[in-house]
């Protein structure tokens, strides 16, 4: 082991070299099919129930993933494949081409046409099946719910009912769904009184719409008697006095967050609901009154979590997978991680799955324990544990090779995973994030680990000098600065200063350049590998993020997800530590 005055000299020396300026699922035998539309090769699967037999049509059922998902991971979250089976029909999961669907909102030239993609995908099935044409329905979970609402506007006329699990209505619509409906459409909102995202009130300033608003815009579109409507006090709210018979209807979900609410074995967000057997029930009602609801289980007090996850088109259960965990920064959501790092055509490319949680108050608290910051009575990696837990249950994630990221906020979040999660995760990775105040009671006498950081010398929101604070007992740093936090890091997993490297990577443009330091010479697989972006800001290297003059350049040197990647796969965790 080496002094800590030696290793504090040998890792300083090393950072001023840089000129610093300013229980698995059942195998899946689902194959994938495609089409062509628009210039774009659209994927989807099929499941067919056993019962099919070609000659007498069936109901179809298009499902929706959200922000951040796949068709693949829509599939496992809902299991609308055993009441397929149950109930005999033909359930459908596309796949969006981007990390979403465009409902309508962005309406630029190159946007997917996702709303007429899903025509011509419901015309391919009826070729391809014998679907009953009265019998056709979409649902999805966020974005993929608003994509659902966004085609009963456009083809009421071939769709029976739609359910939106999520979100209500942007303004938007107001503009994007045709003025005069050539007919009406079912339409069912499953919604969470405690939506962060959505909440009851609506948001004006984003655009989005309060459940009232959502409904008074589609009992307008049905020319439903407003007058008339029933289940004022218990979850269901039913205007059933529609034209041709038609109805709209909010099922308030208890205590639900931004979820797709499910029951079983599962640690988290137990409400006494299950969404998909509430959906099926929906879509195949003979239309009586309230027939079709489920009671909800009287639910628990805790607040439930949000979360996305995206499996590769290639899972089959067969083998396990790998399984990064991303968290966004402060004031993000999951899906916006999702989004703003790209990761997902690596995962689609190298068979990963990618899940992607949601922070409590759009943050997280990994200050948790430390003296000075208040304790909000939640422990953040209590609920990535039981996440993990939880999507094993229904997916074969390889609990050799689970890692951990995070961006920003979330980049502080990992490096509490990596001393109070390690035994869970194999590696780390901290973009745009830095050592603090506390971490080393945090991490004391816990093993060393492989860490790799992402930070530009010109960020303007976590500093590469800092951020310092005078306190009644000195001065602390809420955000440490970076070469110190790399010689924590260095420290911590026992690392030989001199056995290090540096690597000047040839910049591509003017403006940023990348330079990599790596300290591998550590005790039991530990390693600190930091990219230093010069001049780079508060952004995710290889993706143009906006606001350039809030956070500073992005560098186009290396994508960060790529490098995240290849410094993730040199790490497993051996059994003994599972």
């Amino acid at each position: 082991m080496y002094s800590t005055r030696i290793l504090r000299k040998g890792i300083l020396i090393l950072l001023t070299l840089l000129a610093i300026s300013t229980v698995v699922q059942a195998q899946d035998a689902t194959e994938i099919d495609s089409l062509q539309h628009d210039g774009f090769d659209r994927t989807y699967h099929v499941t067919v129930p056993s019962s099919y037999d070609g000659d007498t049509p069936v109901p179809l059922v298009i499902a929706l993933h959200a922000t951040g998902m796949s068709g693949k991971a829509m599939q496992v979250l809902t299991d609308f494949d055993s009441y397929a089976e149950e109930n005999g029909f033909i359930v459908v999961y596309p796949n969006s081409i981007s990390a979403g669907w465009n409902s309508g909102f962005d309406t630029s030239p190159d946007a997917p046409h996702d709303a007429a993609f899903m025509q011509v995908l419901i015309a391919q099935l009826q070729n391809e099946y014998t679907i009953d044409p009265d019998q056709i329905s979409l649902t999805g979970f966020g974005s993929g719910g608003l994509l659902a609402a966004k085609v009963g506007c456009d083809i009421p006329q071939q769709i029976s009912s739609v359910a939106v699990v999520g979100p209500m209505l942007w303004s938007y619509f107001a503009d994007a769904c045709a003025e005069d409906a050539e007919a009406p459409v079912n339409i069912l909102f499953v919604h969470g009184d405690s939506d962060p995202i959505y909440p009851i009130q609506g948001d004006l300033t984003s655009g989005i719409w309060s459940t009232q608003q959502s409904l008074d815009f589609w009992t307008e579109r049905n020319g439903c008697d407003t007058g008339s409507r029933t289940g004022d006090e218990h979850n269901l709210l039913v205007y059933n006095d529609c034209t041709d018979g038609t109805e709209v209807a909010l099922y308030t979900v208890h205590e639900g967050g931004h979820i797709w609410p499910r029951i079983g074995d599962y640690s988290l967000n137990q409400l006494g609901i299950d969404a998909t057997a509430l959906v099926t029930n929906y879509f195949l009602r003979d239309g009586e009154g309230l027939d079709w609801s489920i009671e909800q289980d009287a639910p628990f007090s805790e607040r439930s979590r949000g979360f996305v996850f995206y499996v590769p088109t290639t899972y089959d259960g067969r083998e396990p997978m790998p399984a990064i965990v991303l968290l966004h920064g402060k004031g993000g959501v999951g899906y916006e991680a999702a989004a703003s790092s790209e990761m997902i055509p690596i995962a689609e490319r190298e068979g990963i799955i990618m899940i992607y949680p949601d922070g409590i108050n759009n943050e997280w608290q990994y200050m948790k324990d430390v003296p000075i910051y208040r304790d909000l009575g939640f422990d953040d990696t209590v609920f990535i544990r039981d996440l993990i837990d939880d999507l094993s249950m229904d997916l074969n994630i390889d609990p050799e090779r689970i890692y951990a990221a995070g961006i920003s906020n979330g980049g502080f979040m990992t490096e509490r995973l990596a001393c109070t999660a390690n035994d869970l995760f194999a590696a780390f990775a901290s973009v745009i994030a830095s050592g603090y105040f506390g971490m080393d009671v945090i991490c004391a006498d816990q093993p060393p680990v492989p860490i790799m950081f992402v930070h530009g010398s010109g960020d303007p929101i976590v500093p590469w000098a800092g951020s310092p604070v005078q306190t009644q007992s000195g001065l602390i740093y809420i955000s440490t600065p970076i070469p110190q936090t790399i010689e924590f890091w260095a420290g911590h997993n026992h690392c030989n200063p001199d056995a290090s490297s540096r690597e000047d990577l040839e910049p591509a443009r003017e403006d940023t350049s990348v330079s990599i330091f790596d300290i591998y010479d550590c005790e039991d697989n530990g390693r600190v590998l930091l990219y230093a972006i010069i001049n780079g800001g508060h952004t995710w290297p290889g993706v143009d993020w906006e606001n350039p003059d809030l956070l500073g350049r992005t560098n186009f040197d290396i994508n960060a997800g790529e490098e995240i990647w290849k410094f993730f796969q040199q790490y497993t965790l051996t059994p003994s530590e599972n």
